[in-house]
């Protein structure tokens, strides 16, 4: 059996019961900084965030998407505020007998703008990954 390598050049961690929803957005994009209306539609009930850091994060879903979709995911923590982060789907793998699915995220780049994800979102997430252990659960 071949061990595989490990490509994550940030450690992920666990925040516990830690959930949240994925939505994906419909309707007119946004390109070369003109204005765009998006409609956002619910696309998983309810996800389970496994482990995440501020590039990513793997989750379990009851819907399983496909490689390479994008993404808007709201991250629910137990007496916090929530957090949206945009991203899309690297990679999918059933698991028993396909009854969900684990699925590993690539959040986009933060910075300004429709394209990014926001700065106070990026701080949100370093507090909750560098410091795992002072989540309250």
């Amino acid at each position: 059996m071949t061990k595989i390598e490990e490509r994550r050049s940030l450690d992920r961690f666990i925040i516990p019961q830690a959930t949240g929803s994925l939505l994906r957005t419909s309707g007119l994009n946004l390109f070369n900084n003109e204005f765009s209306l998006s409609i956002f539609e619910k696309i998983s009930k309810k996800i389970i965030i496994k482990d995440i850091n501020k590039s990513g994060a793997c989750i379990q879903s009851e819907e399983p998407l496909k490689g390479g979709d994008f993404i808007n995911m709201i991250i629910s923590v137990p007496g916090e505020r929530k957090i949206l982060v945009k991203g899309y789907i690297k990679w999918v793998t059933l698991v028993q007998d396909n009854r969900y699915a684990c699925m590993g995220t690539q959040f986009l780049a933060y910075g300004d703008g429709k394209k990014y994800n926001s700065s106070r979102s990026l701080e949100r997430l370093r507090q909750f990954t560098s410091h795992p252990e002072d989540i309250i659960v």
